[in-house]
């Protein structure tokens, strides 16, 4: 082993040593009243940190922080089929807020990813369990259909620790031509003035 391999190993180990001994100097973590935090605390449950300072060690505790303002989860659009055939692709935006931290960040590796996967499905399950009649009779009052998929949403984002305060379907809305047989206006009366609608080549 050459001189200079020797200098970059023992300057490594000099750096691991003084990782440790910084370890063992408290340290204080602010969480702010819009935010939530989760502390872990070597094998310990985790236990939720309040807004203000918090004091702790490094070497055996860690905190983690997240923002409990109003949040949004984009669901890219993907095939769905109504209970009657009608095929097409619907995206979604979901508005949700963090309200039991430890649910959120304790039972997920990732959350939003989880959230969105979880989501994706009550749409589908929703799109599929309904007909294009269904559907269009559902959007007649205009709210309706967005209030069904809040209310489903709700119930099955709920797991996560988070209140879904809104839904709506995105621009990201592609018909197939079989729509051509209900008329496009009644597509169009499906999803409210805020979506848009593009048709399949």
């Amino acid at each position: 082993m050459s001189f200079g391999e020797l200098f970059a190993a023992a300057l490594g180990w000099l750096g691991d040593l003084i990782k440790w001994i910084i370890s063992f100097v408290p340290r204080y973590a602010i969480v702010r009243a819009n935010q939530k935090a989760v502390r872990y605390v070597l094998g310990r449950a985790p236990t939720e940190v309040r807004p203000g300072v918090s004091w702790y060690w490094p070497w055996s505790t860690s905190i983690v922080v997240h923002y409990s303002n109003r949040d949004v989860l984009q669901l890219e659009s993907m095939p769905l089929e109504t209970k009657d055939g009608v095929k097409g692709e619907v995206g979604m935006v979901v508005r949700y807020r963090i309200v039991d931290v430890l649910a959120y960040e304790v039972d997920n590796f990732e959350p939003q990813a989880n959230m969105a996967e979880v989501a994706q499905a009550g749409l589908r399950d929703i799109i599929t369990e309904h007909s294009w009649e269904d559907l269009t009779v559902l959007a007649k009052d205009g709210t309706r259909f967005e209030q069904k998929l809040s209310r489903r949403m709700q119930e099955t984002l709920a797991q996560f620790g988070v209140k879904v305060e809104g839904v709506r379907p995105t621009s990201q809305v592609r018909l197939d031509r079989a729509l051509r047989v209900f008329g496009l206006r009644q597509a169009i009366s499906v999803f409210n003035s805020g979506s848009g609608i593009s048709e399949q080549a």
